[in-house]
């Protein structure tokens, strides 16, 4: 018997195979076929061939002296290398006859049957896959275990085609299984046939309607066709067949969270809390979701609770950064911050380190942090350069911010963000020209930006009397998000401008149910008060005012109506 001469790591599933440039498979298999060495007359000088050729790199010459080693000797786990180096190469044709081999040696492994269907079908002999696999299926004791390892090699597949049609033929010949349907419905989802997708993983959950992980597949298919009342149906009554899912009222909790029903959110996080106590990812959901609630006390308690867990301390200490720095408890920030050690919030935790740093008054210690940053990330330099400028705006030195932008615009042009933080700062120091100019280039770029539209429309409709304009402008970006409560709020203000207050109060209504923006509740106030509503904008005005007292718009517009 031959000993490997070296061992040759190669991790490979037996549906997947490395990324190769795509070729002529057809013609290559010809040229193989002339170029393939025949059996040698020492098997072992043939193998040192070809593992040393595997050695240089050269897999395919390593593939053919191992499979005709494998032929020589009959050994199967020489036919195994073979096809395995047939995978990587992407030579399916040779692949092919060294599973055949490995499967005559050893004809009850399960492996190289499924190996054999995956290559029959990468080489588009669709009837001898289903053969392979149906074969496949039939010897399995574990039927859905195989249909997860059908699935698995499906989706793999370069041709989606293909994997389309196995999958239907599959799920044809087990109507019953719902494990055939959902293999149909994953591989429908995986090419982008939605709705295909949508009916197949009904049918799995149909049979079987304790299926967690079927339910929630069908709900994020139904999402993704917009069938948003779908998606909740199927999780909520998922809840109530299997209640002591933690996953379902997961998936269910934050679908709810989507649609902003936010009460009905929580009741799903506060009752997987109480089975799970302690879980650092429902803590955080119950913490972010009491931020949004603007139940600051409580999401401090949530937070408090989630830093002493292992999974996401450096994020609990982050929010509570950002809940002492609202509080205006500078140094209990900066502590926070401080010791923020990783995770997805380090950059933004010595960001707002700065934005502490320029609140209590430290602009120039601020700014060194921001410029000290940049220089050790060069990776966040656009962000950092957007930090920098606004540091600069917000302490009324609009001059060194314009500076600083139009120095880094020289440099990097194409920077949109940049151009964007320019054309803001020349709003607020009246540079009406230069902000056009900016916007309308973004839009050049991009004629969907709905961003630029918006602030161009807005502008427009707000410092001129350019209100066609402004109007055509900010139906364009309602009409890229018609649920950006911005773009609402502004498709109200220009509908105020050029004389229609019903349509505006109903645009503005729509924006302030949407974000209790101060912004927005000025404009909402303004048309209510001069629409004849006064006593609902004093009530408006003195609930944002409360909320927002600082707030340089919503005190304009309070002191204009009510000296």
């Amino acid at each position: 018997m031959i000993r490997f001469l070296v061992p040759v790591l190669l991790s490979l599933l037996f549906a997947g195979c490395a990324q190769q440039p795509a070729h002529d498979r057809a013609a290559e298999s010809r040229l193989q076929i002339v170029a393939r060495p025949s059996p040698p007359e020492s098997p072992l000088y043939g193998l040192m061939v070809g593992e040393i050729a595997a050695q240089r790199g050269d897999y395919q010459t390593g593939l053919e002296y191992y499979y005709a080693a494998a032929q020589a000797e009959r050994n199967q786990r020489l036919a195994e290398r073979a096809t395995h180096f047939g995978l990587y190469t992407d030579d399916y044709a040779l692949a092919l006859e060294a599973a055949r081999l490995w499967r005559e040696l050893a004809p009850d492994n399960r492996l190289v049957v499924r190996i054999i269907a995956n290559l029959e079908l990468r080489l588009g002999h669709v009837d001898a896959g289903v053969e392979e696999l149906q074969g496949f299926l039939a010897s399995e004791p574990d039927l859905g275990e195989a249909f997860a390892q059908l699935t698995a090699l499906l989706v793999r597949l370069p041709d989606k085609a293909v994997a389309r049609e196995v999958a239907g033929r599959v799920a044809a010949d087990h109507p019953a299984q719902a494990e055939a349907h959902f293999a149909y419905g994953a591989v429908a989802r995986h090419a982008a046939r939605l709705s295909l997708a949508e009916s197949e993983m009904a049918d799995a959950v149909r049979l079987r309607p304790h299926w967690i992980q079927a339910r929630i597949n069908l709900a994020q298919v139904q999402v993704a066709l917009g069938h948003h009342d779908a998606a909740l149906e199927t999780l909520a009554t998922g809840v109530e067949v299997v209640p002591e899912s933690r996953d379902l009222k997961l998936a269910y909790a934050r679908l709810l969270m989507n649609r902003d029903r936010v009460h009905e959110a929580r009741t799903q996080f506060e009752a997987v809390a109480a089975a799970n106590p302690g879980d650092p990812d429902i803590l955080y959901a119950l913490a972010l979701l009491s931020l949004e609630t603007r139940q600051l006390e409580e999401a401090e308690h949530y937070f408090l609770e989630l830093e002493q867990t292992e999974g996401r301390a450096d994020d609990a200490r982050f929010f509570l950064g950002r809940l002492e720095a609202q509080r205006e408890n500078f140094s209990a920030a900066l502590d926070w911050y401080g010791r923020v050690a990783g995770g997805e919030y380090l950059d933004e935790a010595r960001i707002q380190t700065a934005a502490v740093l320029a609140s209590q008054g430290q602009l120039d210690e601020a700014l060194g942090h921001v410029r000290s940053l940049r220089d050790a990330r060069p990776e966040l330099r656009t962000r950092l350069l957007l930090v920098e400028g606004e540091l600069l705006a917000d302490a009324d030195r609009a001059p060194e911010a314009m500076i600083l932008y139009d120095a880094a615009l020289a440099e990097t042009p194409d920077v949109d963000d940049l151009l964007y933080a320019r054309a803001m700062l020349a709003e607020r120091v009246g540079r009406l020209d230069l902000l056009e100019q900016d916007l309308r280039t973004l839009i050049q770029r991009d004629p969907n930006n709905a961003s630029a539209l918006n602030a161009l429309g807005y502008t427009l409709a707000d410092r001129t009397t350019r209100y066609d304009e402004a109007l055509e402008l900010i139906r364009r970006a309602f009409e890229i998000r018609p649920e950006d409560a911005a773009i609402i709020d502004s498709m109200g203000w220009v509908h105020y401008r050029i004389g229609d207050s019903r349509a505006a109060l109903n645009y503005l209504r729509d924006a302030y149910a949407r974000s209790q923006d101060p912004e927005i509740a000025a404009h909402l106030g303004e048309v209510l008060w001069t629409s004849g509503e006064v006593q609902q904008a004093r009530e408006l005005f003195e609930q944002a005012l409360r909320a927002y007292p600082d707030n340089e718009v919503l005190k304009r517009a309070v002191d204009r109506f009510q000296p």
